[in-house]
Parts: C-alpha cells; structure tokens; sequence
C-alpha cells in the first residue's frame, strides 16, 4: 500500500494528513490561526505536524496547498504583490522527501476527477467557495491552468459594480458577496448585528426559517449563478462540481444558483447542465493532495529536475 503526505493551507487553517491509494485517510491533524503566518513560521509548523506523519507511515511523496496562484512546476507560491514564496524547496530540504504544490482549488478538482464524481467526466468546472472564491477547470480530461496558472479564478468576477471593495483591488467581486466572511457580515448588516454570526450558524439559522438569513445565502448563490453562466456560456461545459466550506451548504445555495443559470445561460447549447455538490465534502483538498502525488509519480522526472530549482 502506497502512503501520500498531504498537507492543506488555508486561510486560517492547517491540515496535515496521511491518505492511502484508495483514498482512505488515516492520519490528521490540523491547527487554526488568525491568519496565514509567514513563511518561516508556516514552514516550520507543517514540518513539526508532518515528522509525526512521515515516521509512522513512510509515504511516498508529498503534495501541499495553497490558496492563490501557484507555479506547480517551480514551485512557488504568489503574493498579492507578486511575491514569490519557494514553498516547494523549502520544504524538500526538511521532509527529504519528493514535494509537490498546488493550488488548493486545482487539487480539489483533481481530487473529485480522481476519487469522487467526475471519474468519467471529461469536462467540468470545480467551484471552490470558503474564505475566499476560486475555481478550477478541467478541458478534455486534462486540468487547464492557463498561460501564467491564473485560470479559474472566478472569485475575481466582478457581479456588483460599485460593491464591496476585494482583496485583489477591485470592487463587487463574486468573492464580495459568496465567501463565508461575507455572508456573515451581509447577515450582520441585515439585522444590524455589529459583532455577526459565524457563516455555519446563519446557514442553520437559513434552515431554522430566519428570513434574513435565507436572504444572505439566497444573494451568495445568485451571485454565484451569474458568475457560473459566464463559464458555461464561455466553455460550454455539462457538469459543475461546488465544495469549499461554503460550498458544503449547497442545499442553501442551489435554488438561486439555477434562478440565475437558467437566467444568464444560454439554453440552446447548455439544455443539460448539471450543478452537483462535492462527494468528497470538507476532505476534497486532501484527498486532491494524494491524488495528485499520484499523478506526478507518473511524470516524477520532470519533477526531479525543478526539485531543487529554487
């Protein structure tokens, strides 16, 4: 049996697992911050979790993710500012063992293409919906990264003109409206809540009947329609996949999200789309890590010779 060190960076979380061939974990730990420390610190603390995890079950390589835009090949990671962070040699020369990085929206998607419900679907889009909004797009059975790994990112479609203002600059991003922090703080404006509930508890407050709740989760999924319309318009794909942990509320979001598909898409050339909610819930980044250490161990030399790159 073959073993993958799998390690998830997010926004104010750290994973760190051990994930089978087969898909099946048996190994995790995880640790919650304010924020994404930096990189001497984050590296030190995925090495800390990580030895535990190597010594015990010896895997076979490692994949790590991050949020934004990743140079898989280089294997470094980018700032806002254009910064770059070589995650990937950092971390070789600690774990001694082959590394590889993705971005955590491009893993869940090689993930749900490896062990969840696009096996034999050859077109799709993977919408990752949690702090933040990313996307990952699979064209002819082969995930498209674009020219400079910056395709998917559908969080930085602008739905509001004149909205909130986003991280990356702009303002009215899906991202504004969609993510779990913002949903909250549109609950919060709704009720005149100063200090708002986290997103998990308006999601049972959606369910419980709360009107204003309803309302905030009713806003994300039409924007979220609008914002897949462009995609399918665009690619003329048949399936969507929604995970991320805003994403996991699916039942909240679906009715708006078709109300605003079947609004924006074109019919003719979209009669069939189908928007499913992950089969690998909140572990879809994970099991992408694997199935990505498997994937590259086919290709382990092209890798081998970017090892040490950086």
């Amino acid at each position: 049996m073959s073993y993958y060190l799998c390690v998830t960076v997010f926004t104010k979380r750290l994973n760190v697992g051990i994930v089978n061939e087969k898909g099946e974990i048996s190994f995790f730990k995880y640790v919650y911050y304010d924020d994404i420390p930096e990189k001497k610190d984050l590296i030190q603390t995925i090495v800390k979790m990580a030895k535990e995890a190597i010594a015990k079950y010896s895997p076979d390589s490692c994949t790590a993710s991050f949020p934004g835009i990743v140079d898989n090949i280089r294997g470094v990671c980018y700032r806002t500012n254009g910064q770059e962070i070589p995650f990937k040699s950092e971390l070789q020369k600690k774990l001694n063992i082959p590394i590889f990085i993705d971005n955590d929206s491009n893993l869940s998607a090689i993930g749900e293409k490896y062990f969840g419900s696009m096996k034999y679907v050859d077109n799709f889009f993977y919408l990752n919906i949690g702090w933040g909004v990313g996307g990952a797009l699979y064209i002819n059975n082969n995930l498209y990264r674009g020219v400079h790994n910056g395709a998917g990112e559908i969080g930085h479609i602008i739905i509001d003109e004149g909205g909130a203002p986003c991280t990356c600059g702009n303002a009215g991003c899906l991202e504004t409206v969609a993510s779990s922090g913002n949903i909250s703080q549109y609950y919060g404006m709704l009720t005149e809540t100063p200090n708002p509930p986290h997103y998990k508890d308006v999601a049972n407050l959606a369910r419980q009947g709360d009107i204003y709740a309803m309302d905030a989760f009713s806003r994300a999924g039409f924007a979220i329609g609008k914002a897949l319309s462009y995609m399918i318009n665009l690619f003329n794909i048949t399936h969507i996949v929604i995970g991320g942990t805003v994403g996991i509320e699916f039942d909240l979001l679906y009715p708006s999200i078709m109300e605003a598909v079947s609004h924006f898409a074109l019919k003719i050339s979209n009669y069939d789309i189908q928007i499913v909610k992950t089969e690998l819930g909140y572990d879809a980044t994970l099991l992408g890590c694997a199935a990505n250490c498997i994937c590259c161990e086919k290709n382990i030399d092209k890798y081998e010779k970017n090892m040490n790159s950086d």
